[in-house]
């Protein structure tokens, strides 16, 4: 790839996390979303942590030209070398000698500052990024580059009003959308981040990614049937097991929630079959389930397969408890109420 210029804008961006970060987050645990079950134990729905959208970087790479690559990496590799060692004064040195025998092009803004924000420069970075848009006022590239120091030092206001301006730039690149909606969830501002992803969704609608974040969404608005169908979409544009295992995290808990128990059954035991040892507890999910079905003895297998692997746990404790009044099993029932009356909530053993 030449130097870049301002019309390269796709081609530029090396990596934009198209599918790992909501992928990376979907096992996080939703924050804020209340749930009921139609028992005794609520319903806890794993999904997208929506304060920790927006923490990783952008991905972004720039690459020189092949004329003064080799130049322009010995003084990026040097740069790094007294970054590393605080000498910040020898690192505007080096850059000064290198600026006097080659042309200051986009690679070279970009890279200086992607060095300076790396070892944590970031009013430095922002200062090269800013010189590098005076010269190329429509690079998208290093508008993007802007962004992602803004997010990196803690900035969201000036993160968001840079995406914001990328979108004008390139209002057909998909995933500035994703973007700005990851940085809306941060904040939870939900709607206006739902607005975004549904952008993203009408201009390229087969991101596994931006389905998976819109199913999220939707779930955190309360709107679990539009949900339940977007993750849904999401299952079946992808394969991948790792994918598939986090989608069915997240639609297994919504289907229990709408009481279509059946469907969440088939989630659940998905789940205990590619990691039985899990910290959520799909075996005590399907209990509920077949309780919910009006089936207790088959509840009840899953109620003891889940005590027997951590006997303290209260919410498999009282789901057994419904199992026994539904069995009219008097002495049982006695038995488990002391039991129940002697343990105390685990909401971390839920996740």
């Amino acid at each position: 790839m030449s130097s870049m210029s301002s019309g390269s804008s796709h081609s530029s961006i090396h990596s934009f996390r198209q599918t790992t970060s909501t992928t990376r987050s979907l096992s996080s645990g939703l924050k804020g979303v209340s749930r009921s079950s139609p028992f005794d134990a609520s319903i806890n729905v794993p999904s997208v942590d929506l304060a920790e959208e927006g923490d990783a970087p952008l991905g972004l790479t720039f690459k020189p030209s092949k004329a003064q690559s080799p130049a322009l990496q010995h003084m990026l590799d040097q740069l790094n070398e007294v970054l590393e060692h605080k000498h910040k004064e020898q690192a505007k040195l080096l850059i000064h000698e290198y600026r006097l025998h080659h042309p200051a092009d986009q690679a070279f803004f970009g890279n200086v500052a992607l060095h300076y924000s790396t070892h944590h420069h970031y009013h430095d970075a922002i200062d090269f990024v800013s010189q590098g848009l005076a010269h190329y006022p429509q690079s998208l590239p290093l508008s993007i580059l802007q962004a992602q120091i803004y997010l990196t030092a803690g900035d969201i206001a000036g993160a968001e009003k840079q995406i914001q301006h990328c979108i004008t730039l390139d209002p057909q690149f998909e995933m500035l959308h994703v973007e700005l909606a990851h940085l809306y969830m941060r904040q939870h501002r939900l709607v206006e981040a739902l607005h975004e992803i549904e952008k993203a969704i009408a201009l390229d609608n087969d991101k596994v990614s931006t389905w998976q974040t819109r199913g999220v969404l939707l779930a955190a608005l309360h709107r679990n049937e539009e949900a339940v169908a977007a993750l849904n979409k999401a299952v079946q544009l992808t394969k991948p097991l790792a994918i598939t295992f986090d989608l069915r995290k997240v639609r297994g808990p919504l289907l229990e929630t709408l009481g279509r128990y059946d469907e969440a059954i088939k989630d659940y035991q998905y789940l205990l079959k590619i990691n039985p040892e899990m910290r959520f507890r799909a075996a005590t999910h399907i209990g509920y389930c077949y309780l919910g079905l009006k089936e207790p003895q088959k509840a009840l297998v899953y109620f003891n397969q889940e005590i027997k692997k951590k006997p303290n746990y209260l919410r498999a404790h009282k789901g057994r408890l419904q199992c026994y009044e539904a069995l009219g099993e008097h002495d049982a029932v006695v038995h488990e109420a002391k039991i129940v009356a002697g343990l105390h909530e685990d909401w971390e053993a839920d996740r």
